[in-house]
């Protein structure tokens, strides 16, 4: 429902997008902390970017502890991002991964494992 409130109507874009969370996360954590200490929650933002680690962001943002914020925060990121590529699910998808992969338009191996676990929930249904 995120993702179609953003606009994002292809069933099989939202798919792969869903995917994409236990891609990052697997165990759907909020405050799971990966990426040597950089990357924090369900999206794994990457903190680091910003000159702090994941700690110290649950400290100074309490809000990012949240579940519900956090999906809020990728669905509002998938949207950017899928925009930021024309409706292009596969850049917008290898962006959050890597944006010098998806600036090139190449799977780093990222989309790959999303396409693959998208493909094992279609199979669980």
């Amino acid at each position: 429902m995120l993702l179609i409130a953003r606009g994002i109507e292809d069933p099989e874009h939202r798919k792969l997008m869903a995917s994409q969370i236990y891609a990052e996360n697997g165990s759907l954590l909020p405050e799971r902390i990966g990426d040597k200490g950089c990357s924090l929650g369900i999206p794994q933002r990457n903190f680091c970017l910003y000159g702090i680690s994941a700690k110290t962001a649950l400290k100074r943002y309490p809000v990012w502890k949240d579940y519900k914020f956090q999906l809020e925060w990728m669905a509002d990121k998938a949207r950017e991002d899928y925009n930021r590529f024309n409706s292009n699910v596969f850049l917008s998808i290898i962006f959050h991964n890597c944006p010098v992969c998806a600036k090139a338009g190449k799977d780093n191996g990222y989309y790959k494992k999303v396409y693959n676990l998208s493909m094992r929930f279609t199979q669980a249904l």
